[in-house]
C-alpha cells in the first residue's frame, strides 16, 4: 500500500477488503444461512418474502420483540461477514 498512491490505492483497498469478506464468508461456513433458517421456521415462515409481507401488513405485531430478535440477529451475521467493525451490541441501542 505504501508504494502506490491514488487510483490504484483506492483498488488495491478495495481488493484488499473484498478478499477479507471473501475469508469471512469461508470460515463462517453455512452456519449463518441455517441460522436465519432456523429463527424464519421459528416465526412460521420459510423465506424473507413473506416474512416482510407479514411485517408490512401488521400480522406480526403481537409478536414484536420476537421479530426483532430475529432481524436482528440476521443483521448481526451478515455483519459477522461484510464488516464486523459496524457490529456493536444491539442492547446498546
Amino acid at each position: 500500500m505504501e508504494a502506490t498512491e491514488g487510483r490504484i490505492r483506492y483498488q488495491v483497498r478495495v481488493a484488499a477488503r473484498a478478499l477479507s469478506i471473501v475469508q469471512r464468508e469461508i470460515e463462517a461456513g453455512d452456519e449463518p444461512e441455517r441460522a436465519h433458517a432456523a429463527r424464519l421456521a421459528r416465526l412460521g415462515f420459510s423465506s424473507d418474502g413473506p416474512l416482510a409481507a407479514a411485517i408490512r401488513s401488521g400480522s406480526l405485531d403481537d409478536r414484536w420483540e420476537e421479530v426483532v430478535d430475529a432481524v436482528r440477529a440476521t443483521v448481526a451475521d451478515k455483519l459477522a461477514v461484510a464488516n464486523p467493525g459496524y457490529a456493536g451490541d444491539p442492547a446498546e441501542s
